[in-house]
C-alpha cells in the first residue's frame, strides 16, 4: 500500500434498524377483594395481533351467563374474559384465578407465570401490543398495578436519517498511579470502568407512525380506549417511575451491501433511546433528534459486550 492510498477513503451511508423480533412481557400486580369491591371491575389486555380483552372480575356465585357483571364495552372489537372470584379473596388467590382464565383463552395468545400476587404475562407472538392497563372509568378500575417488563418489537428500519450518525463516549475511566518517591508524576493508569457510549442521529420521517415509534422507544405508550369506534392514541406519562428504561438491539447496515450481507454491520446489543424534543418547523424539515445510550450486554463475550462490527450470526450457535 502506498503512503497516500485513497482506496479506503469512503462516504458510507447506513440504514438504522431497531431490535430483533421479540415477545412483549408484562407484569400485573393484583390486590385483594374487600366485600365484593372488585365485582364487575376489569382491566384491558391486548395482543400484538390487535385482539382486545377486557379481563373482568365477577362474583363466582353467579352461574347464569345472563346475570354476569359484564363491563360496558362496545359491541365489536373487544372480548370479555370472565374471572370468577369470591368475596374477600386475597390478592394471591385472585392472581391465580386470573392466570387460569387467561390460559383458557382460545388460541393461547400468551403464557402466564404467577408469583404470589404478581402475574408475568408473555405474549406468544413477536411484536408490540398496547400495554395492559386498568379500566378507564373510575368506577370500573381494579386498582391493580401494571408494568411492561420487555417491549415486543419486530425489527424495523427507522427510515430516513438526517445528517451524520455519530458514535461517541468510548473513553475508559482510569485511576492514576502515583508514588511517594515520584510525587505527582503519573507512573501508570489503572482502568476502573468504561464510559457509556452514545449513538446520535436525527429521524426525518415525521408522520404519525414515526412519532408513535419514537414515543414507544423512549417508554411512551399507546392505548385503545374501550369505547365505540375508538382510535389508538399515543401518550407519554410516568409509566417508568422506579423501573429501567427499555432497551433494544440497534443495528447499522451499510447501504452499499445487500440485506443478507452482514459482514460490515455494527450491532449494539442494548440501546436505551433518549428523545428530548420534536422539532416542528414551518420552513425547515421537521426532525426527531435521538440519542441512544449503549449499555453492556453481559450475555455476550466480554470483548463485544457494548457492540460488535461484523456478522454476529455465529452467536446463535453458542
Amino acid at each position: 500500500m502506498s503512503k497516500q492510498d485513497v482506496a479506503n477513503i469512503k462516504i458510507k451511508p447506513m440504514y438504522v434498524y431497531l431490535s430483533a423480533d421479540s415477545k412483549q412481557t408484562e407484569q400485573v400486580t393484583c390486590v385483594a377483594d374487600v366485600e365484593g369491591s372488585l365485582f364487575g371491575n376489569y382491566f384491558a389486555l391486548h395482543t400484538p395481533a390487535g385482539e382486545n380483552h377486557a379481563v373482568y372480575l365477577d362474583d363466582a356465585t353467579v352461574v347464569d351467563s345472563e346475570d354476569y357483571l359484564l363491563p360496558v364495552l362496545p359491541g365489536s372489537g373487544w372480548t370479555a374474559t370472565r374471572v370468577a372470584i369470591a368475596e374477600d379473596d386475597s390478592a394471591t388467590a385472585i392472581a391465580g384465578k386470573i392466570k387460569t382464565a387467561l390460559l383458557a383463552v382460545s388460541g393461547s395468545p400468551w403464557t402466564v407465570v404467577q408469583s404470589g400476587k404478581v402475574l408475568i404475562i408473555t405474549h406468544a407472538t413477536e411484536g408490540y401490543a398496547h400495554p395492559a392497563r386498568d379500566a378507564i372509568k373510575t368506577a370500573k378500575k381494579t386498582g391493580f398495578s401494571f408494568a411492561v417488563k420487555a417491549i415486543g418489537f419486530a425489527e424495523i428500519s427507522l427510515g430516513a436519517i438526517e445528517g451524520d450518525i455519530q458514535l461517541t463516549g468510548m473513553e475508559q475511566n482510569v485511576k492514576e498511579v502515583q508514588t511517594h518517591a515520584t510525587g505527582e508524576t503519573v507512573q501508570s493508569e489503572i482502568t476502573t470502568g468504561y464510559s457509556k457510549p452514545e449513538l446520535g442521529f436525527s429521524l426525518m420521517e415525521f408522520d404519525k407512525a414515526a412519532i408513535k415509534r419514537a414515543m414507544v422507544m423512549v417508554g411512551g405508550q399507546t392505548m385503545l380506549p374501550e369505547i365505540e369506534d375508538a382510535e389508538e392514541v399515543v401518550g407519554y406519562g410516568m409509566t417508568l417511575m422506579g423501573g429501567s428504561k427499555p432497551t433494544f438491539k440497534l443495528r447499522l447496515h451499510p447501504v452499499a451491501l445487500d440485506d443478507a450481507d452482514t459482514s460490515e454491520d455494527i450491532t449494539f446489543w442494548k440501546a436505551a433511546i433518549g428523545l428530548e424534543s420534536f422539532t416542528f418547523s414551518g420552513t425547515e424539515f421537521s426532525t426527531i433528534p435521538v440519542t441512544a445510550s449503549i449499555y453492556p450486554d453481559s450475555t455476550k463475550p466480554k470483548s463485544i459486550e457494548f457492540f460488535s462490527m461484523g456478522s454476529t450470526e455465529w452467536l446463535s450457535a453458542i
